[in-house]
């Protein structure tokens, strides 16, 4: 042992060179020559902490029930929401079987009947944007003469678009952008152009963000109705190459009162024709109702039914004048002299009137009525004329008289306002002078009523000798 330790010493003497050993020359000493150090306490005490909490992690595990389900949903939480994914994407439903349809886009256009684009539609649905199971749809349709009708006053550019199904409830708002095509604008300007929706029978607009350079309205939709579309009012010079409401582009005449739907009827007039008044075309025929009742027409019956067989009009018959005329069942009528006075029953102290006066010189209406305001100014060129019974007819400046000149005779219709700012008969005052006819001599009082062209298009004023609406 001694010998070991004196050459161990010498080889670690500071004096002597450093010497390079091979790893032949390097050899283990024995376990038991070397020194035992005792176990640190500390190490244990470590260990015995380590145990400690597992062991009572695994206690609070065992016993406390939201521990163990916040930990396997912890651990199985991303496997979970894959699956979760997994599934709707292949069945559209979440776990209760409802309906997810998650950022989801679906689309529709509409072509005019040569097969040209002129309107598209793109609704952006939002995750859980419903809980129906129902899978919704968008439609796009080209409109139906129907759709025209509901308002005159307002053109439809593109199509129309129809949710199916429209009563799904929204749990959050959905995005609907309504596009059209250049050759769609026509005349109309863009600015001008509003979304809207058809609730009972009405046009409803609605507020939207307008982008003119790509030709879209973006509106953001809380609750799903039937049709959409866009609408653009037409010009005063569209009106009056139409002969549409007078009302409308002549300031001097006097304005209707409530008209809900739009269909050319106030609400008033609604109720003697048994009419709906929040649904423009009550019959669904394809005609407004105003339009109807004024080409004496039935707007309650299905088809072009006669306004004369409906029980709704009488007819008068004057045997010294020899004419013959509508009037609403309802009215009364009195005779003064040559007058004939037909009033409503309810107490508006409005009447239409019939009123012969002589024409010696045998002018023909216009001319007899320009002769009246000799000395006076008068603009010929805003004086508008109607067809009646074959006749050309004029209208007074406030269309609120209306002159039929034959031989020597000229037969006045006079709608008597009162004191009134708005009139309530309007359209039955179109229609009672639309129903006028001479009764010729050995002919029977009939008044005929002409059927509209199995095409479906509307009777022209000249053609037909109709007033139009």
């Amino acid at each position: 042992m001694q010998e070991m330790n004196e050459k161990i010493n010498e080889i670690l003497s500071p004096d002597k060179k450093t010497i390079e050993i091979s790893d032949e020359d390097i050899y283990a000493m024995p376990v038991k020559f070397l020194e035992k150090k005792p176990k640190k306490k500390k190490n244990v005490l470590i260990f015995g902490a380590i145990f400690f909490i597992i062991l009572i992690s695994g206690a609070v595990f065992l016993f406390n029930k939201s521990a163990r389900e916040y930990f396997f949903k912890s651990v199985s939480q991303e496997d979970q929401i894959k699956k979760n994914n997994n599934r709707q994407s292949q069945n559209g439903t979440n776990q209760n079987g409802q309906n997810l349809e998650i950022a989801q886009t679906i689309k529709a256009e509409v072509r005019d009947k040569n097969n040209q684009f002129i309107s598209r539609a793109q609704v952006t649905l939002p995750f859980g944007f419903t809980d129906s199971n129902e899978k919704i749809k968008i439609i796009g349709q080209y409109p139906a003469k129907s759709y025209f009708a509901i308002d005159p006053r307002q053109d439809i550019i593109g199509g129309i678009y129809v949710f199916i199904p429209s009563d799904i409830k929204l749990k959050r708002s959905i995005t609907l952008i309504l596009g059209y095509d250049d050759k769609t604008i026509g005349e109309y300007k863009e600015k001008n152009f509003r979304v809207a929706f058809l609730e009972n029978g009405k046009w409803n607009f609605l507020e939207s963000q307008q982008d003119i350079e790509n030709n879209t309205f973006t509106v953001a939709l809380l609750d799903l109705k039937d049709v959409y579309t866009i609408l653009a009012p037409k010009t005063k010079e569209i009106l009056t190459s139409l002969d549409v409401d007078l009302d409308i582009i002549n300031p001097n005449i006097l304005p209707s009162t409530i008209d809900s739907d739009f269909d050319g009827l106030t609400d008033v007039e609604e109720g003697f024709y048994k009419t709906d008044p929040q649904r423009a075309d009550s019959d669904i025929g394809g005609y407004p109702d105003g339009w109807e009742v004024i080409n004496l027409y039935s707007p309650t019956d299905e088809g072009l039914y006669p306004l004369s067989n409906t029980g709704k009009i009488k007819i008068y018959s004057d045997q010294t004048y020899k004419y013959s005329i509508f009037y609403l069942a309802e009215f009364l009528v009195n005779i003064v002299d040559n007058k004939v006075i037909f009033s409503p029953p309810i107490e508006t102290g409005e009447s239409i009137i019939v009123i012969v006066q002589e024409n010696p010189e045998k002018l023909k209406s216009k001319e007899w009525y320009i002769k009246q305001f000799e000395g006076q100014t008068l603009d010929e060129s805003t004086l508008k004329t109607s067809m009646v019974d074959d006749i050309e007819g004029v209208w007074s400046i406030d269309t609120q008289n209306f002159y039929l000149a034959k031989d020597d005779l000229v037969y006045v219709f006079s709608y008597n306002s009162s004191m009134l700012t708005h009139l309530n008969f309007k359209t039955t005052f179109k229609m009672i002078i639309n129903s006028f006819k001479f009764n010729r001599e050995g002919e029977k009082v009939e008044i005929k009523v002409e059927p509209v062209e199995k095409n479906g298009k509307l009777p022209k004023t000249e053609e037909t000798n109709k007033i139009s609406l």
